[in-house]
């Protein structure tokens, strides 16, 4: 009882991650013992306005009196949130992998397939798991829990999958997941090996969008080879005086690297090399002694943000490689290499 009162309350927790309008498509159906209309039906008779406190209320009073069975309940909250990460995936950060191999024919209409092959796969390689597959937006959701091997009740964090058929890559809600068990996914798509790239951020299909661009190499790509030359603007002149910060010409510059709608970005890592102390004198002291330095730009939107720095002549010209090729690097963790 302890066990399915628990599992009850985390439904309910993430049932009220919906909108009160998402309620009737996406929470309902995987209740067959509520109707939306019985839902609607009792918020008006108690004269509830249309909330999702107000709705979870009444499906809780329905869930408690149906009186489910725990395996039946955990089924359920597996189903519910990978059902709620397919409407809500830009809540997560993910990070990628690359796919190696050929990967299987799988198609829009294999959901069900796809869950069986995984859990066959992981079962082989000795996990013991849950899964659910969701498809939401030409996106496949794929939410993975280990079952715990004791009896007493414990909580599992759900493992986040995301890929668009057609392309040979993975994305993981988790940051750092043994080879193991990411090996074990790759396996079950039908592919040969997996490799992290180190690219990471929260909308899908930015990401999906950047490595299409690294692949096809055509954004920007006769810029990529011969950068574009920045030529200054005479002043502006107007009734307010004469202008010669010359803002809008490096707005403009800016915008030859990032285009007008530019995948989002939240995060651009960059890694220096390592390298010996300069300074004389410091250098005597601490002759062994290396300096390394990273920074990170951090913003809802890297290529905007870039774009006022340029502006702004934070960021000087002319632009740094990691800048000026950012759209088609297919990362954004750099490293920067001597010299």
């Amino acid at each position: 009882m302890a066990a399915s009162r628990l599992i009850k309350h985390r439904l309910i927790n993430v049932i009220k991650r919906f909108k009160f309008e998402e309620l009737e498509s996406s929470v309902i159906p995987i209740f067959p013992e509520i109707s939306w209309g019985h839902v609607r039906t009792k918020l008006i008779k108690n004269h509830k306005t249309f909330t999702v406190n107000n709705a979870v209320r009444v499906i809780e009073e329905i869930l408690n009196d149906a009186n489910l069975g725990e395996k039946d309940l955990r089924n359920r909250l597996t189903t519910l949130e990978v059902i709620d990460i397919s409407r809500h995936d830009k809540r997560k950060v993910w990070y990628t992998y690359e796919l190696k191999g050929t990967g299987k024919a799988l198609n829009y209409l294999e959901r069900r397939r796809m869950q069986e092959e995984i859990i066959e796969e992981f079962q082989s390689n000795g996990f013991n798991i849950d899964v659910k597959v969701a498809i939401y937006d030409n996106i496949t959701f794929v939410n993975i829990k280990e079952k715990s091997k004791k009896k007493r009740v414990q909580h599992t964090m759900p493992i986040f999958f995301a890929l668009f058929m057609g392309h040979k890559y993975l994305f993981c809600s988790k940051k750092n997941i043994s080879h193991d068990f990411i090996k074990c996914m790759a396996d079950a798509l039908g592919y040969n090996n997996i490799k992290k790239i180190k690219l990471m951020g929260k909308d899908l299909r930015s990401l999906i969008r950047l490595l299409w661009n690294k692949q096809q190499g055509t954004l920007l790509a006769e810029d990529i080879h011969q950068p574009t030359v920045y030529e200054p603007s005479v002043p502006v002149i107007s009734n307010n005086g004469i202008d010669y910060t010359q803002n809008k010409q490096r707005k403009n510059y800016a915008e030859k690297y990032f285009p007008k709608d530019p995948p989002t970005l939240e995060l651009l890592v960059i890694n220096g090399p390592e390298e010996s102390i300069k300074h004389e004198a410091v250098a005597s002291i601490l002759p062994n002694d290396n300096i390394h330095m990273n920074w990170e730009f951090r913003s809802h939107n890297i290529a905007r943000f870039l774009t006022s720095l340029i502006e702004k002549r934070i960021i000087p010209l002319p632009l740094p490689d990691y800048v000026s090729n950012l759209m088609t690097l297919g990362k954004n963790e750099l490293k920067l290499q001597t010299g």
